[in-house]
């Protein structure tokens, strides 16, 4: 694997088949228990892997491969792990050449606390639509249009407990089977497992007609293609030169 630092990014050789899998990995000064990375890419891959080591040789998979549905070769991409782990040492594997033919990384930093985010759903839209609160609980919305009311009703965190927090200060919870926004003191834990959904128990986030939004059975949800979520660091995507 080659790399040339001459731009002032990490970048492949170039010229790599299909199926060839690249890899990058970066060493933490100490131990450290980290819920994902924050990928900023110069130059973007078709399909992105993580692994951990909490030795710096032993590797394994924190977050498996996925694909990036961006167009342009630079944004910043957070890659949420299913659980937190203990890490020494973190690996990006990158596949699927795009039209630049390389893979460049200029930044790659440890998320290890609760952090701002958008929740992106998975369902083919005119515009990408996300999750946001509203007066009677939680909804779809386009997320530019939620971005460029600026209030912050599209902002969510996972607080320290599991909790879903709303920029109101209120949590996702999930009462008598129905979703709903309640204070967040005993309220429901969430995860947001490697495939996409928005899990409580076996119950999970799903998108319904229209905006709606609704907690179901995760196989049900799962069938219907319906529950499927990209959680995208807030308003920390970049548009580079190039």
């Amino acid at each position: 694997m080659a790399t040339s630092a001459s731009s002032g990014y990490w970048c492949s050789a170039g010229g790599h088949s299909a199926g060839q899998v690249v890899s990058w990995t970066g060493a933490l000064a100490s131990r450290r228990a980290l819920r994902g990375i924050n990928i900023h890419w110069s130059y973007a891959p078709a399909e992105v892997k993580v692994l951990v080591s909490a030795d710096g040789g032993n590797f394994e998979e924190a977050a498996g491969w996925r694909t990036n549905v961006r167009t342009e070769p630079s944004f910043e991409q957070a890659v949420m792990f299913a659980e937190v782990v203990s890490a020494k040492a973190v690996t990006i594997l990158m596949r699927g050449p795009k039209a630049w033919g390389f893979f460049g990384i200029a930044s790659a930093t440890a998320i290890s606390g609760p952090y701002p985010f958008m929740l992106v759903s998975g369902q083919a839209a005119v515009q990408e639509q996300c999750v946001v609160a509203k007066s009677h609980g939680v909804a779809l919305q386009p997320c530019l249009d939620a971005i460029v009311a600026g209030d912050g009703s599209e902002v969510l965190t996972f607080s320290e407990g599991g909790q879903l927090q709303l920029v109101s200060g209120q949590c996702l919870a999930v009462v008598g089977g129905l979703l709903s926004v309640e204070d967040c003191q005993g309220q429901s834990v969430w995860s947001l497992t490697a495939d996409g959904q928005v899990k409580h128990g076996n119950t999970c986030l799903s998108a319904g007609s229209n905006t709606e939004l609704a907690a179901v059975d995760c196989t049900l949800a799962s069938a219907e293609g319906a529950s499927k979520f990209l959680r995208l660091q807030w308003l920390r995507v970049t548009q580079l030169p190039h």
